[in-house]
């Protein structure tokens, strides 16, 4: 899981106009693109973008071999923190197509991760039945992702 300054700090370089405009570069199919005046962070997360959103491959020329591990090593760290924010994304609105009482659920016991019998309590149902809608909530999130060709 991605801290929430780390992933606000994503945000905040990613709307950087010098960014946005190699991204939008990049999008409309330019196969080069000049980074300069971005710092090393900025060019890593860019890269790291274009791999994961626009799925195309990258090269990157670097001065020195130093340069080069520094770089794919902060390129690395925000393709996962990126790929974690996607998964994240896609488990919230496929949690949104369930049934609200399923969904309901699910949430908190396995997001909230209360106890069975807090979740009744809360809900104000037997155990019983948080139990089969848990049971029913994964089985059907498990379908839906499972349809959108993710794995569970």
């Amino acid at each position: 899981m991605i801290l929430s300054s780390v992933s606000e700090t994503l945000a905040a370089v990613s709307r950087h106009p010098a960014v946005e405009s190699a991204i939008a570069a990049l999008r409309q199919g330019n196969s080069r693109e000049r980074l300069a005046g971005l710092t090393e962070t900025a060019k890593a997360l860019l890269a790291a973008i274009v791999a994961a959103e626009l799925r195309r491959p990258m090269v990157v020329l670097a001065h020195s071999g130093a340069r080069a591990e520094t770089f794919a090593a902060s390129m690395q760290f925000f393709y996962s923190a990126l790929a974690g924010q996607e998964a994240s994304q896609i488990l919230k609105a496929t949690l949104q197509k369930l049934s609200p009482d399923l969904r309901e659920a699910v949430i908190l016991r396995d997001l909230q991760e209360m106890e069975y019998r807090e979740i009744a309590e809360v809900l104000q149902i037997p155990e019983g039945t948080v139990k089969s809608r848990i049971n029913r909530g994964r089985a059907e999130l498990a379908r839906l992702l499972r349809k959108q060709k993710l794995t569970v």
